[in-house]
């Protein structure tokens, strides 16, 4: 490993280790949030009533030291009982917190369909078309982990001491706090990561089965290869990438040909367009997290034509002419 990459991994396990004042504030904040939560399921017992109720029901002088055995072992059951009762609530309502931590959701998108994420952290994910995510519907108070298959922007919450990791297989992005790009492609085996603000780091076991980690730059892509175990390309992201990854992409006088070809890219589809369509009429239109069809629609009272859609491939006419 280059001197480079020892000095990446030295900064990385700085990043995660969260070993400062501030990041011990915030795991104490983490844990007194956690027992709010639940302190108020379960109320602890009034021992001093117990107490008083049981002296009465035995007869006993407090002021004697001298107690029957038998009132003694018969009583003491009244004070362990409601204690053990207590625990053993608390000791449920972790059992099904880590219960509740363990239950995973699955999420695919459709072709020209994209979906907006929620976590429970208060991060969100924007999912790409033809795309699936797992995450678990709570995340454990260690990590947060999801796995994708397919494209999506991330936009995370920043906790040094909670790690937010993205799982492709053997290759991992960890966002510190991150608006993050991650797409996978299985054909030619590849994985894109960039990122577009804030501070995330990649990390993959090479061939010779040695972690690898690698500090991102904002506004940097990287591209691995899953058959090399390596790092392939460096490059700067294209304003054009970090736009639409945030959903919000611009079209101003840009012509319907160009439009809708780069529509169908970014939504994983396929484009035909038949002859007498009129692919030069200049289209302004801002799209944020509208379906293709939806975007489609719109377009149609600029320019007359009809579509349809099969599969994942758009037929664009002339209108009221099928050529298809």
């Amino acid at each position: 490993m280059s001197p480079t990459q020892n000095s990446d991994n030295d900064f990385f396990n700085d990043q995660l280790e969260g070993n400062t004042p501030n990041g011990s504030l915030e795991k104490m904040e983490r844990d007194w949030e956690y027992y709010q939560n639940y302190k108020g399921q379960y109320s602890p017992p009034n021992l001093k009533i117990i107490w008083t109720g049981i002296v009465k029901k035995i007869g006993w002088n407090p002021s004697s030291r001298k107690m029957p055995l038998v009132s003694f072992l018969k009583y003491a059951a009244a004070i362990l009982l409601p204690i053990a009762g207590f625990l053993f609530g608390l000791h449920m309502s972790s059992i099904f917190s880590e219960i509740n931590v363990a239950e995973t959701v699955t999420l695919n998108t459709a072709s020209g369909v994209s979906t907006r994420v929620n976590l429970s952290d208060g991060s969100v994910v924007w999912l790409r078309p033809n795309s699936e995510i797992v995450y678990p519907n709570e995340f454990s108070d260690k990590e947060r982990v999801i796995e994708l298959n397919g494209q999506a922007y991330f936009k995370v919450r920043s906790d040094s001491l909670w790690p937010f990791i993205v799982r492709a297989g053997d290759f991992s992005a960890i966002a510190l706090g991150t608006e993050l790009i991650m797409k996978t492609n299985p054909d030619p085996g590849i994985i894109e990561t960039a990122l577009i603000s804030g501070r995330a780091g990649i990390e993959w076991t090479d061939k010779d089965n040695v972690l690898v980690q690698k500090m991102l730059q904002p506004m940097e892509l990287v591209v691995y290869s899953t058959e090399q175990r390596n790092i392939e390309v460096i490059s700067p992201l294209s304003e054009t990438t970090a736009q639409w990854n945030h959903y919000f992409l611009a079209f101003e006088g840009v012509p319907l040909g160009e439009t809708l070809k780069k529509m169908a890219d970014s939504y994983n589809m396929q484009l035909q367009v038949a002859p007498g369509v009129e692919v030069r009429k200049p289209i302004t239109i801002t799209v944020r997290e509208e379906s293709f069809e939806q975007i489609l629609s719109l377009l149609q009272h600029i320019v007359p034509f009809d579509y349809t859609i099969s599969k994942d491939t758009i037929y664009i006419s002339p209108k009221n002419h099928r050529s298809f």
